[in-house]
């Protein structure tokens, strides 16, 4: 791994006067997927290039400011590999060595965003690590 990109990830819960992983996470990667789009109001299917593949993938995170739906790899009429629902302020996240398997369940070469009453800002970080440490 040449680690040229640092992500940093940090997971808290806070609640009755306690907080629980406040540790922030440090993932070496070398390279990435930067997205963030803004999408008008009432828009069906607005298409982005988005190549993850998620054998390589280190560390990944979308984020929408409004609810939407991402369908990757066809528009909704087609027969998209996966329907995200993102709900407004949420993001789905993982990690590598996270317990739960990674949210997308195929390697992606688009994506199509249909927005419904308000315009959507889109934020997806993705950091990946093509080359194996030694011994791998």
């Amino acid at each position: 791994m040449a680690g040229e990109f640092q992500f940093k990830v940090k997971r808290t819960v806070t609640g009755f006067g306690m907080t629980n992983g406040n540790t922030e996470q440090t993932v070496m990667c070398d390279g990435g997927t930067p997205l963030k789009k803004t999408i008008p109001a009432n828009t069906a299917n607005a298409h982005f290039v988005c190549p993850i593949d998620i054998a390589t993938t280190k560390v990944i995170s979308f984020e929408t400011n409004k609810d939407c739906h991402i369908y990757c790899n066809a528009a909704s009429g087609d027969t998209p590999d996966q329907d995200l629902t993102m709900l407004a302020g949420v993001a789905k996240s993982w990690v590598d060595g996270d317990d739960e398997a990674i949210f997308l369940n195929q390697t992606l070469t688009d994506i199509y965003v249909t927005t419904g009453s308000d315009a959507v800002n889109l934020s997806i970080i993705e950091g990946h690590d093509a080359t194996p440490a030694l011994g791998e």
